[in-house]
């Protein structure tokens, strides 16, 4: 695994495809599964994005939550997933009149998007942030601040990293610096930190501690 971040983006979009081309060369198993898949990569919408490794990292993510959330035993733990959210949240003083040109100065809208949110049947929220690449700390904060108004002090913010956890322990591997940069900015902000072969076993175990 590489960064491509400061390819152009049709640079970005060859990598991608390159990247697929090799899994199909090298990997016979995932190969075979391609060929049988009705999602065909190369003409998808998230091809037609200017960074592509993104949105293909929240659908591999989301297939994978998915998949823990099939477990039978969990099904009543979820009421809704959904992806992609914009939140908005606006504090302006309702007392204040609309054209009152003071009323700009009375509060604030925080926009916000989530990359997967869950909601379970309590009223949790669990907030994933899929990250290929680097994150700012102020990103981060957001995502917590955002859990916690939508959720109180019960919601659950977590980056999801497309290392593996052997990958995330070992702080030695220079080659990942921008994934270790939003890992650390996801830390200093009080953000759970998943990678991505620990999603349907950490899930499960967050789902089993709340049932």
């Amino acid at each position: 695994m590489k960064s491509n971040s400061g390819k152009t983006e049709n640079g970005r979009k060859e990598y991608i495809k390159e990247t697929f081309e090799n899994l199909k060369k090298y990997n016979k198993k995932d190969s075979e599964r391609l060929k049988n898949c009705k999602y065909d990569i190369y003409k998808s919408d998230e091809m037609k994005k200017s960074c592509p490794a993104g949105y293909i990292f929240e659908k591999i993510a989301g297939y994978k939550i998915y998949k823990a959330l099939r477990n039978v035993k969990f099904k009543h733990n979820i009421n809704q997933i959904a992806f992609s959210i914009k939140t908005q949240f606006d504090d302006r003083d309702d007392k204040v009149e609309k054209g009152d040109k003071d009323n700009k100065n009375k509060g604030y809208s925080i926009i916000d998007e989530l990359d997967i949110a869950l909601l379970s049947s309590t009223g949790k929220l669990i907030n994933f942030e899929c990250k290929t690449g680097g994150m700012e700390g102020d990103n981060a904060k957001s995502h917590n601040y955002t859990t916690y108004r939508l959720s109180g002090a019960f919601g659950m913010p977590i980056l999801i990293s497309p290392l593996l956890k052997e990958e995330i322990d070992d702080k030695k591997i220079e080659k990942f610096d921008k994934q270790w940069s939003a890992i650390g900015s996801a830390e200093r902000a009080e953000l759970y930190v998943w990678g991505i072969d620990e999603i349907e076993k950490k899930l499960e175990d967050l789902l089993r501690i709340r049932e």
